[in-house]
């Protein structure tokens, strides 16, 4: 029969010195297990994942920040191009007004400008023959040296026949080289006086060109006081375009006028001409974006009489094509609310008929209740048997009710 302390714990120091055991507490010991002994990932493992998770952070920064990058490089380099395009198609459109009035220097100068860019212009395979032969006829014709009388009969000596020669000779070169230097000769004192007077009555458009030709035949003349008068022609050509709706060639001039002074107000012309032009290239492809970008202008910028009102019309527009596209993927409660949106705008002019989008807006809340009204027409046009009712075409605004910013009828 085993005994009853075979079965019982044991101590292991029973037996021994615990004299041997300083600081070390007597009487029977319980051993247990320390934490570092249960089991689990060290601190090796738990770094090597804190390195991966920072490394793989760094490189998610890295992405969206080249992302980012290559989106305003792309930005930029598309309003570069466009400027440079539009800077060539005004100098190849004012080649012909240098070959009417037979001004070759001008015209070989802007020649030489446009040769400089890759690909040449298309212009200049028409221009170039024509100003080859403006050059030709323009050169002068040589005096005819003086002929030997016969009367009286007297033979020169071989010396004078040599001296006579050589001055005829000096004259005809003193005549040529006299009609060469006149004949790229400029008034442009005058030019000047005709720009001042084109600004003073509000030509800006024919002052940018007269300023233009000062500064290709010598970009030093009254330098000061060219470029001055250069960057107030812009400017002004630039707010009057902004003012009569036509934004795109306003940002071009703007761009132009940057180089020369400080735009000031301008700048933020062109902010809202960029964000307007935006939102109507949006309207159809993406018409939440385009309800956003004009919801900016009319009521974070206040600007609800912009162009006398015409971004309401737009924005009411973008409000009924969201709807639509909402509608044409299921969102019905979210489409009810962009048709009710467009329903409550009230702008001076409407592009949309009212009883269309009530109509839809009414379908789309039953929709959006989960009842559709027996027997009516789904909100996209079609009529259940595979055909597509006719939707009303938006009419185009008329021009004449465009004004400037913020001011109705202006």
């Amino acid at each position: 029969m085993q005994s009853s302390h075979d079965t019982e714990p044991r101590n292991p120091l029973k037996g021994q010195n615990l004299n041997n055991f300083p600081n070390q507490p007597t009487g029977n010991m319980v051993y247990v297990e320390s934490d570092d002994e249960i089991g689990g990932p060290g601190c090796i493992v738990w770094g090597i994942v804190g390195m991966f998770s920072v490394l793989l952070a760094g490189i998610l920064v890295m992405a969206a920040t080249f992302a980012g990058w290559n989106s305003g490089v792309s930005v930029a380099r598309a309003n570069a191009t466009a400027t440079i395009a539009s800077d060539i198609q005004i100098q190849c459109e004012r080649m012909q007004t240098d070959i009417d009035a037979g001004n070759a220097g001008l015209l070989q100068r802007r020649i030489e400008v446009l040769q400089a860019f890759t690909p040449e212009p298309a212009c200049l395979t028409e221009f170039i023959p024509i100003a080859t032969t403006l050059y030709l006829q323009s050169l002068p014709t040589e005096t005819p040296l003086p002929t030997e009388t016969s009367i009286p009969t007297i033979t020169p000596s071989p010396e004078a026949t040599s001296i006579i020669e050589s001055t005829a000779t000096a004259t005809t070169e003193a005549v040529i080289t006299q009609s060469s230097s006149s004949l790229f000769e400029y008034d442009l004192d005058a030019l000047l006086a005709e720009a001042e007077t084109q600004l003073s009555t509000q030509s800006y458009a024919d002052a940018m060109e007269t300023l233009d030709a000062i500064i290709a035949i010598d970009e030093n003349f009254q330098r000061t006081k060219v470029e001055s008068m250069y960057f107030n022609a812009l400017t002004s050509e630039a707010t009057r375009l902004f003012h009569s709706g036509k934004l795109a060639e306003g940002i071009v001039i703007t761009g132009r006028a940057e180089a020369y002074g400080d735009i000031q107000g301008l700048n933020y012309e062109r902010f809202i001409a960029q964000l307007y032009l935006d939102a109507v290239r949006l309207k159809i492809t993406n018409p939440g974006e385009s309800v956003r970008l004009f919801s900016r202008i009319a009521y974070e910028q206040g600007l609800i009489n912009y162009l006398n009102g015409q971004v309401m019309t737009e924005l009411q527009e973008a409000y009924a094509n969201y709807g639509n596209s909402l509608s044409e993927i299921g969102e019905y409660c979210s489409a009810r609310d962009q048709y009710d949106a467009a329903l409550g705008l009230q702008p001076i002019v409407t592009n949309i008929l009212r009883s269309d989008i009530t109509s839809k807006r009414d379908v789309a809340g039953q929709a959006c209740s989960g009842v559709a009204p027996a027997g009516s027409t789904p909100i996209d046009g079609s009529t259940g048997d595979g055909s597509v009712t006719s939707q009303p075409l938006p009419t185009a605004l008329p021009t004449s009710v465009i004004a400037p910013v913020g001011q109705p009828g202006g």
